[in-house]
Formats: C-alpha cells, structure tokens, sequence
C-alpha cells in the first residue's frame, strides 16, 4: 500500500506504471507490450503504462475525471431565514416597499450546472469525506435588505392663470428608488502548495471544481485593516489580509480550514439606483401618457473595489509604477486597482416612453 506520511510512497504517486521504483513496489502491476503499446494488465487489459500509479490505484481507472455536472445528485442545501416585508400602498402620489432578511444557508456539493453564468461553484476538498465538505453558501448574503420607493408630485387647485402654470409645472414629477444594502462577498482561501490534489490526482481538471485544499486558519487575525468598510487604507498600497493568519496544510494532509468563514468577508458593496422622471398627459382623461425619464446606477457614486487576492501567501506583493507611483498589482492580500478594476462609478441613461 501507500503511506501517505511517507514522502517517498507520495512521490511514487505521480510517477508513471513503467518505472522502475513503481514495478519495484508493485510487482502485481507488471508491464506487457500489447501491439507496439506498454501495458499493465493486472489494471485492466490495454491500461497503458505511461499512466501514473495513483491513475492505475483508483477503483474505476478507466476513468481520468468526472465533470462537475456528471455523477449522481447527492447535493444537500441547508437554508433559514428571518424575513420582514413592509409595504407602503399608493396614495398621494407616494409608494414604498422594504425587505429584509437575516438568513443562513450552507451547502454540500450543490452548486450550478456550468461556471459559464455562476462563476462561485461550491468547493470540495475530499470527496471521499462527503460530510466534511459542508460549507456556507457563496450565493445567500446573511444580512440583505432592498427599500423601493416612487413619488409623484401632486398639482393643485389653482383660479388665476399664474397658478395654473405652476401647477402644471409642478404636477406629475417623478422620483423613484431601488436600494439594496447587503453583506459583502465571502473571500476565499490561499490554495495549498502541498500538492496533495496532484499525487491524488483529484485536481480541478478532474473533477470539476472538486478536490481543492486550502492553508490551515492559524487563530490569528484575518485583516491587517480593522474593518475592510473602514476607508482608513490606501487599496493600492496596503496589503489588507493577514498572511499570517494562514499556514500550508502539512504534505500529504487535507486542510483542517472550512472553504469560506463568515468573519472573512470584504467590504458591503450596495446597489443604489434612482430615476427621475416627467410625466407629459395627454388626450382624453389623460390615458396617454410620455415620460421623459433619467436613470442613474450607483447614484452616489460610491467606491467599489475588487476582492483581495488569496494567493501563494509565500510570495512578497509584486507592484508596478502607475502615474509616477507604485501600486500593488499581485500578491496574497493585495487589491487590483489598475485601470479602475473593480469600480461602477456613477452611470446613467436617458429613455423616453410613451404609453397608449
């Protein structure tokens, strides 16, 4: 068998059937030429010899990997919540609607079919351990609330013909809202260099998103910020994840870390979006109706920035000279600032609709 203390026997894994340390230790797994083509028939019959050992070890070995949306549907959810809803009815112009939700949601093995419009899939690390990959939802924010609103401006009951203008030019402004104010984004592990992955061959490629390990928490603290909403550091200079917060599981472990913690997340990023609209009736009882309307995202143009990256904590922070300067551009705990990655500044839109 395979001592997975052993530095050796780990070595041994990724080494092709035919050497010779391998027909050595395995003597079952002796090599015969087939056709021109080196085989191990005490794998299976035609199993080609240039494959590694841990590939000839595995139960199925005709089998080099399995997609992520392949294999039986064992995914389990967990999800609880508080939610309180308020609503506002039309009258006067005026009307609002606010949601809010204190939730928890954990996962195991359930994520999207495909990354190609879910990017955050659910972490594995060893699938052998089903229960041990219980983690919390990258998808469900624990604190989440949304506010809508829309008022119109009334007109008034006017004799003179001064007040009349005013009345029509005070009548029938619009001004509507959808803010949303959430929890931030969860933020990842640094990736073991401990090449466990590798000698199992239970890399990304072979099994989807499946397989992952990650460094061990040390209890040290995660942020050398106090509070990545703070604005109290400079996101081009200042590396904002503790390194030291982290150590490489030991080689031929699994990580003793869960894949996200709910104390690791990065700043809150809301969703503010406002309109402002004039509202032109016409014709008979007023059924017709043009509005001329401006649209703004991010209204008050608050800074975004990108999530930290949670690379190789062995590495210094790599900079580049920007604008006279220089600014992080790689590194475990380092922000991507050049050009504007990560920012949604301010943006708007005109639209002009006419209903009938």
């Amino acid at each position: 068998g395979i001592d997975m203390n052993n530095a050796n026997d780990r070595a041994l894994l990724t080494q092709q059937v035919s050497s010779a340390a391998v027909q050595a230790r395995f003597p079952g797994f002796a090599t015969q030429l087939v056709n021109g083509t080196l085989t191990v028939p005490g794998v299976y019959r035609g199993f080609p010899a240039s494959q590694p050992l841990v590939q000839a070890l595995r139960g199925v070995p005709q089998w080099g990997g399995v997609s992520p949306w392949i294999g039986p549907p064992m995914g389990k959810t967990w999800y609880d919540s508080m939610q309180i809803k308020v609503s506002k009815r039309y009258s006067h112009g005026f009307q609002a609607d606010g949601n809010f939700t204190w939730a928890k949601a954990n996962v195991i093995g359930s994520a999207s079919d495909s990354t190609f419009f879910l990017g955050q899939q659910a972490a594995s690390i060893d699938i052998y351990n089903y229960n041990n990959n219980k983690q919390l939802n990258q998808y469900v924010r624990p604190l989440a609330m949304t506010m809508t609103f829309s008022y119109t401006t009334p007109g008034f009951k006017a004799s003179s013909m001064a007040m009349k203008v005013a009345s029509q030019l005070a009548r029938n402004w619009q001004l509507s809202s959808v803010l949303r104010y959430q929890s931030g984004l969860l933020i990842g592990e640094p990736a073991s260099l401990n090449l466990l992955t590798t000698q199992l061959a239970r890399g990304t490629t072979a099994f989807g998103n499946s397989g992952q390990n990650f460094w061990n928490r040390t209890g040290a603290p995660l942020f050398l910020i106090s509070d990545p909403n703070c604005h109290c550091f400079n996101p081009q200079t200042d590396a904002v994840l503790n390194k030291a917060a982290w150590t490489d599981a030991p080689s031929g472990t699994w990580t003793t870390s869960a894949p996200y913690y709910n104390n690791y997340r990065w700043q809150r990023q809301p969703a503010e979006s406002m309109s402002f609209a004039r509202n032109f009736r016409m014709g008979k009882e007023g059924k017709q109706n043009l509005q001329v309307r401006m649209e703004f995202q991010n209204i008050f143009n608050r800074t975004f920035l990108s999530v930290p990256s949670v690379a190789n904590p062995n590495l210094a922070v790599g900079t580049i000279p920007y604008a006279g300067n220089n600014i992080n551009a790689s590194g475990f705990g380092s922000i991507a600032t050049l050009n504007g990655a990560g920012a949604t500044p301010r943006s708007g839109q005109g639209v002009i609709r006419f209903t009938f």
